[in-house]
Formats: structure tokens, sequence, C-alpha cells
């Protein structure tokens, strides 16, 4: 299958993701990893065909949720792999929670609507034994349909491989400093196993959930000015977080303290949130509703995303 560059959508360390199109017009994204560069920040060529992989099984066990899978393959050089996924359509949370702020300050069946479609996809994903491990805003998709996707799983482990010459263990490299969890600092940045991963990712969907209601800039921390990583890492082991103050839905706010528990072995499952949520939104009907019928485009310009 053939593919025409359109514009780029976004520049990592490692490669880019553009938008593009198949000789039937279709559009698609494909995301480009230079192999030189990943082999310098420690990574081979089987922790992306891991990636291509997890890809694959969570395209089809979470559809809802996570991009469709396509294809991949390397360059006539051998210099860099093309992973080609569905292009979604939409923006990112951060974006969305900064355009639609107002709006999600007034309308909690907004706001349980994104947060039920947060918590389904991370049970799917939970559920097929994998972590994600790099849980942000920016890695989260709102589709113009009203769809939450999950992106981006460079760094997703699972603790059981399901396919051959696996080396996607769950030890090593994890997400973004804002959304690590206590225990990442308390252990000297090593995180180790599923069961841990995915405990990391249950307090990465607690931050997310408060910069939902509280501002993408926000977190629950009493961060002093131009404070310092040794200032930041102390703060996040030994201080109590801040409650959030959602104003139009109190249970809103219960969620997200049941979430972000210091101590992981205390922190809920997945399965646990997800039970939760359903009770509290029993009284907007967001179960019997379609994502479509809900309020959640955005008037902007989707494609300059």
């Amino acid at each position: 299958m053939g593919y025409t560059i359109i514009k780029l959508l976004g520049q990592g360390s490692y490669g880019t993701v553009s938008l593009a199109k198949t000789d039937n017009d279709e559009l698609v994204a494909i995301k480009i990893l230079n192999i030189y560069r990943l082999k310098s920040a420690g990574f081979t060529l089987q922790h992306i065909l891991d990636e291509v992989e997890s890809l694959k099984i969570l395209s089809r066990e979470c559809s809802e949720n996570v991009p469709q899978f396509i294809e991949y393959y390397q360059n006539g050089f051998q210099t860099d792999i093309y992973i080609v996924t569905e292009y979604i359509q939409g923006v990112t949370l951060e974006n969305y929670i900064n355009d639609k702020y107002d709006d999600l300050q007034s309308n909690p069946k907004l706001v349980w609507s994104i947060i039920y479609s947060l918590v389904k996809g991370l049970y799917c994903i939970h559920s097929n034994g994998f972590a994600h491990r790099d849980l942000k805003p920016e890695n989260i998709m709102i589709t113009s349909d009203g769809i939450v996707k999950y992106i981006d799983f460079g760094l997703a482990c699972v603790e059981k491989c399901k396919w051959n010459d696996c080396k996607n263990s769950c030890v090593g490299r994890m997400g973004t400093p804002l959304y690590h969890p206590p225990e990442f600092y308390k252990y000297n940045s090593e995180i180790r196993g599923l069961t841990a991963s995915q405990a990391q990712d249950i307090w990465a969907l607690g931050i997310i959930l408060y910069n939902l209601v509280s501002g993408s800039k926000n977190f629950p921390y009493d961060l002093p000015p131009n404070a310092n990583l040794y200032q930041f890492k102390r703060l996040i082991q030994y201080a109590p977080t801040k409650k959030s103050a959602y104003k139009a839905d109190d249970n809103v706010n219960k969620l997200i303290d049941f979430i972000l528990i210091n101590d992981r072995s205390l922190r809920p499952t997945i399965n646990d949130i997800y039970t939760l949520t359903c009770d509290y939104i029993k009284g907007y009907d967001i179960l019997d509703e379609e994502p479509s019928d809900l309020d959640t485009t955005m008037e902007i310009d989707y494609d300059s995303e």
C-alpha cells in the first residue's frame, strides 16, 4: 500500500507522526521512528516490534478506545520504522480541557461521559494484561464524535508475552514526571511487574481526572514557584495531595480522592474504579447513550491539530 504524506502532526525525540493518505484517499497516521536515535537512547529494534505487537492486540481487543493498527514496515535503508494506524480526527485531551474548560465546570454530565470513557478504555487495556505506562492528557484523544482514544503505546508493557522474541517486560523506562506515582521516586525510578505498572496507570488516571476538572496545568500538589526536581520528588512522596474541588458534582471529587492513594498497596484497581464510576453515573443515563449524542465536539478545525 502506498502513502502520501500530507503534513506533520507531531514531533518527538525519536521520530515524527504525520497525516497521510492511501492510494484510495483514506486518511491514516504514520509514526516514523528513527532506529539510530532509538538505539542511542537504549532501545532496540525488538522494543519497537513489541510496540507494534501490543498495538495489534489492543486495537483488536479494545477497538473502541485504541486506534486501529494497519501495518508497519521499514524503509529501504533500514534506518526508519513506519507504524501506520487509523487517523483520529479530534484533539488531545489537553487541548480539549483548555478549549472546553467553562463547559466542563458547568456540565457534570459532560465530565462523567469523559470519565466513563477513560475508565472503560483503561479497563480494557488492563484486562488484556497490559499497562500503558505513559498516561497523560497529551496521549489521549477525543474524537469529533466524542470517543476517547488512548494513543502512544511506545512504553506499554505486558507481563506474559503474547508473541515471539518479546522484550516488553514491565521494567525500565516509563512515563512523564508529573504523572509518576509516589513509589516511582521512592524506589529510585524503578517499578517492576505488571501489577506495579498498572498501579502507576491508576495514579496517572487520577491526575488526569484532576486536570479534567481543574485545568490542564493544575495538579494536586502545592508546588512552590520554580520548584526543583528534588523538591518535586519529596513533595510527591510525602505530602498529601490537594483535594479536588469540582463544584458541579461532589461525586467527581470522591472518585478522584478514591484513586489518588499514595500507598500503592491500598490504591484501587481499574475494576474497583470502573464499578464505582458506573454507580456514580446512574443518574445521568450515560450508559444508554451513544458517544456521538454527547456534546463533546469542539468548535475548532480538527485537521489543524
